[in-house]
């Protein structure tokens, strides 16, 4: 929790998470969850349509009804999902307009780029592609705010996970081939010689591994376990524990699984290996050889004999 008082001259506001307080010269920032403290300022004009509200240039204020009315079911209905999954966070969603590229996720505050608002405007309708950045960047409200793991946990738990939501949401909402593109976008990222638990923000292979590899982690623990199961477990962390180390994660996965995960994360999140498979055989019986450096070496399997 925090208050940011920021001084500004005539003219500017500043915006952030939680209430906004704006008078002449100053703005105040109240924030009673946890997360970090930010704002950004400019001379903006606040539009808002039911639990949204979007911080917008003055030049940008003929686009504001569009977007609010295409923005504000696509925002309410990923925020409506995480919250079911991770409990209550966000009485408004703030999307903010600023110079940078790309887009940060702070609590239920996102800083958008110009150029964001500009495509989202342009578009007249949100399609997968933004739906995914705006899950993913929401996301941040849970993982990396009111959660903040431990250094060894913090690419898988906090970038792996929002790019994992991220294609969840996206499946849920346009269906799995517009999910299991997403997926083959990373399959590349994911491969690298770093390993997830070494890696920090500062480091130039997080913002391909972290995101690339960590969201993979995820689907491929999701499978193992059951999604159900899975996304219980994680709601669990997400309620209990502010601060998790690797071992918190795995300790809970293996409580809601009953599986021995040692070797997995000794492999896939400690580890930098990866499995390289060969298939041989004929009609009958076919061999699957992973002649790389994870999981298990070889699996046989046998077909039914056909009369």
């Amino acid at each position: 929790p925090y208050v940011l008082r920021v001084r500004l001259p005539e003219g500017l506001v500043a915006a952030g998470g939680g209430a906004v307080e704006v008078e002449a010269g100053a703005t105040t920032l109240r924030h009673a969850e946890p997360g970090r403290p930010f704002f950004a300022y400019g001379a903006y004009e606040r539009f808002a349509e039911g639990a949204l509200e979007l911080w917008l240039p003055p030049t940008r204020a003929p686009d504001a009804e569009a977007l609010l009315n295409g923005l504000e079911p696509a925002v309410g209905d990923i925020v409506r999902g995480y919250e079911r999954a991770f409990g209550d966070a966000c009485e408004a969603v703030r999307l903010v307009s600023v110079t940078r590229r790309g887009g940060w996720g702070a609590p239920c505050t996102l800083l958008l780029s110009g150029d964001t608002f500009d495509a989202l405007a342009a578009a007249g309708e949100i399609g997968a592609g933004s739906y995914g950045f705006l899950a993913h960047e929401l996301a941040h409200t849970w993982w990396g705010n009111r959660v903040v793991p431990a250094a060894p946990a913090y690419g898988l738990m906090v970038e792996g996970m929002a790019n994992y939501l991220s294609a969840q949401a996206v499946e849920a909402r346009y269906g799995v081939d517009a999910a299991e593109r997403m997926w083959r976008d990373w399959r590349t990222d994911a491969v690298a010689d770093d390993a997830l638990a070494d890696l920090t923000v500062l480091d130039d292979a997080y913002y391909k591994v972290a995101y690339a590899k960590g969201a993979w982690v995820h689907r491929m623990l999701a499978d193992w376990i059951g999604e159900d199961a899975y996304l219980r477990a994680l709601g669990e962390l997400a309620r209990e524990a502010s601060r998790p180390e690797l071992a918190d994660v795995q300790e809970r996965l293996e409580r809601a699984s009953g599986l021995d995960l040692e070797r997995f994360f000794d492999e896939w999140v400690r580890g930098s290996a990866y499995p390289r498979y060969e298939l041989d055989g004929a009609a009958g019986a076919w061999t699957l050889r992973n002649a790389g450096d994870a999981a298990l070496s070889l699996i046989h399997i046998s077909e039914p004999t056909r009369p």
